[in-house]
């Protein structure tokens, strides 16, 4: 993992991202990307609540899911390739016991 992330800290984004997410979570990254997915999933669930509200929650969970997801990418890299197609069938779960 450690070569992976000097490579990346190679490229300006990559340390900027993770200053700002260090800032933004007090470095607990993994609290706040489970409270994000976990209110994308309420709203998900509770459809019919206010829609402002709704939108705002949305928004915050995903601004602060793709943050994370950069900010992590050296771990996600590390687990290879088949971690992305894990992920999009975990989103595709949950999109499927949300639907209705």
């Amino acid at each position: 993992m450690a070569s992976i992330h000097l490579r990346l800290a190679e490229y300006g984004w990559f340390n900027v991202i993770g200053d700002l997410t260090f800032t933004l979570t007090s470095g607990e990254y993994l609290a706040v990307l489970w409270a994000s997915v976990l209110i994308a999933v309420l709203v998900r669930l509770l459809r019919r609540g206010p829609a402002a509200l709704q939108l705002a929650l949305s928004a915050a969970a995903a601004l602060s899911c793709a943050l994370l997801s950069l900010a992590l990418l050296a771990v996600l890299l590390q687990a290879g390739w088949w971690l992305f197609p894990v992920l999009g069938a975990a989103g595709a779960f949950v999109r499927l016991v949300t639907s209705r």
